[in-house]
C-alpha cells in the first residue's frame, strides 16, 4: 500500500481553527476562525525539537540502499493515520563540487548520471504534516539522512540522521528504524579484519606497545652495559706488549741501555719493518729485545689473527661468563618485546591497507571504485600480504636486532 504524498482535504475533519474545503477545480481553501490565524501558524510550525545521531564508520551504499530508507520510512507512516507525507527531496554532491537536487521519489528511482564523476555526499529529506488527535492541530515534522564519504585517506565515512519533531517517542522510532538499515551498509571487512579492528579499539594493546618501546630502550642500555664485561679476543698484535713485558721482567733494572731499547721499540711499533731491520743489523737491539725485533721484522705482530700464546686469566673468564648470562637474559626479553611490537605494527598496517573505504555507488565511476576496492582488498591479496609481512618481520628480527646486539 503506497502512502499519501500529500494531504487530502476531504480526509481531514473540521478542526478548532476553521474548515478545509476543495472546489470543483481542485483548489484547496482553508477558512480560519476569527483570531485563530496566529494560533494556527504557531501550532503548524510547532515548538519543534531536534534529535540527531551520527554514525562514524565506513560504508558502501548503492542507489537501492538509499531508496530503502524511503521505502522503510513510508511503510511506517502509512500505518499512522495522523501523519501525511508532503514532500520528499534528495541532494547529491559530486567530487567535482557540483550539486544536483531531486524533488521527487520517482525521479530518484530513475536516477542516472552520464558524467564521469563520483558522489561524495547523498542526502534525503522528508517533510511531513502531523495532526494531533487530541486537539486536531497540525504540526510539521522533518526527517533527513546524510551519507558522507571520506574525503582523505585518514578520514572515515559518516552517516547522520536528523529528526525535527514535536513527538519524542515518534522521533526515536524513526531513528531506530534507520539504524537497522545503516548497520547493513557498514563496511565490516573480513572476519580477521573485524577481530583485529576490535582488538585495536581495546586501548590496552596500544598501551602495551608504548610500554614495549620504552622497555626496548631500557633493554638495549642494559645490554650495552653488560657488554663491557666481555673480553676481547687476544691477537698476535697483543703479544708485542707481553713479549716486551717479559723481557723487562727478566732484565737488570739498573741497565740503562735496556730502558733505551725499550723506548726505541715502543717508538718503532708502528714503523716500517725495514727501519727495524736496519737498526737490528746495526746492533741496536740485544738480548731479549733482539728476539722481539726479529718478530717485528718478520711481521709476526701484524694483523688481527688470534694468538695461540696468550690467554685470559680464569677470573677474567668467570666475569665474562657472568656478562654473557646477563646478555642472554636480555636477548630473550628483547625477542619477546620485539615480536610483540612487530605484530602490533603489522596488524596496524594491515588495518590501514585493507580498510574498506566509504563509497556511494550511484554512478559509473562509483561502481568502478567499488569493483577496484573489492579486487584490491580481496582475501587472496590479504593472504599475500600476510606472507610478505611474515618474511619481512623475520628479516627485521633475525638481522636487525641481532646486528644491534652484535655492535
Amino acid at each position: 500500500m503506497e502512502p499519501k504524498n500529500e494531504l487530502v482535504p476531504g480526509d481531514v475533519p473540521p478542526t478548532g481553527f476553521g474548515t478545509v474545503g476543495e472546489s470543483s477545480d481542485g483548489d484547496v481553501t482553508l477558512t480560519l476562525q476569527k483570531n485563530k490565524f496566529a494560533e494556527f501558524l504557531f501550532g503548524f510550525l510547532g515548538a519543534r525539537e531536534t534529535l540527531t545521531k551520527t554514525y562514524n564508520d565506513d560504508f558502501v551504499a548503492t542507489l537501492e540502499d538509499c531508496l530503502q530508507f524511503h521505502y522503510l520510512f513510508t511503510q511506517k507512516i502509512v500505518k499512522e493515520q495522523f501523519i501525511a507525507l508532503s514532500a520528499v527531496g534528495a541532494t547529491i554532491t559530486y567530487d567535482d563540487n557540483s550539486t544536483r537536487t531531486i524533488n521527487s521519489i520517482t525521479a530518484l528511482e530513475r536516477f542516472a548520471e552520464p558524467r564521469d564523476v563520483s558522489v561524495n555526499v547523498f542526502s534525503m529529506t522528508w517533510n511531513l504534516v502531523f495532526r494531533s488527535p487530541e486537539d486536531n492541530s497540525f504540526k510539521q515534522q522533518k526527517v533527513s539522512i546524510v551519507l558522507e564519504t571520506a574525503q582523505t585517506p585518514t578520514d572515515i565515512g559518516k552517516i547522520t540522521v536528523t529528526v525535527e519533531h514535536t513527538n519524542q517517542v515518534w522521533a526515536t522510532e524513526v531513528q531506530r528504524l534507520f539504524e537497522e538499515q545503516i548497520r547493513q551498509l557498514l563496511a565490516t571487512g573480513t572476519r580477521v579484519y573485524r577481530i583485529l579492528q576490535f582488538g585495536k579499539r581495546l586501548k590496552i594493546f596500544g598501551f602495551i606497545a608504548n610500554a614495549c618501546v620504552i622497555s626496548i630502550a631500557v633493554g638495549v642500555l642494559f645490554v650495552l652495559l653488560a657488554r663491557q664485561g666481555l673480553l676481547a679476543t687476544l691477537t698476535a698484535h697483543d703479544e708485542f706488549a707481553f713479549d716486551v713485558a717479559s723481557v723487562i721482567a727478566k732484565s737488570d733494572h739498573k741497565d740503562i741501555s735496556l730502558a733505551e731499547q725499550f723506548m726505541l721499540l715502543r717508538e718503532l711499533e708502528q714503523s716500517n719493518s725495514d727501519v727495524v731491520k736496519q737498526l737490528y743489523e746495526k746492533g741496536y737491539f740485544r738480548g731479549g729485545y733482539a728476539a722481539v725485533a726479529k718478530k717485528m721484522i718478520s711481521g709476526y705482530y701484524d694483523g688481527n689473527r688470534p694468538s695461540f700464546q696468550l690467554a685470559w686469566t680464569s677470573e677474567s673468564r668467570i666475569h665474562e661468563l657472568e656478562a654473557i648470562a646477563r646478555i642472554k637474559w636480555a636477548w630473550t626479553y628483547l625477542r619477546f618485546v620485539t615480536c610483540y611490537l612487530l605484530l602490533f605494527w603489522l596488524c596496524g598496517l594491515y588495518l590501514k591497507l585493507f580498510r574498506l573505504r566509504s563509497i556511494l555507488v550511484l554512478t559509473s565511476k562509483g561502481r568502478k571504485l567499488a569493483a577496484k576496492q573489492e579486487r584490491d582488498k580481496s582475501t587472496l591479496v590479504q593472504f599475500a600480504y600476510g606472507v610478505i609481512a611474515s618474511l619481512l618481520a623475520g628479516v627485521i628480527f633475525e638481522f636487525g636486532v641481532k646486528l644491534l646486539l652484535r655492535h
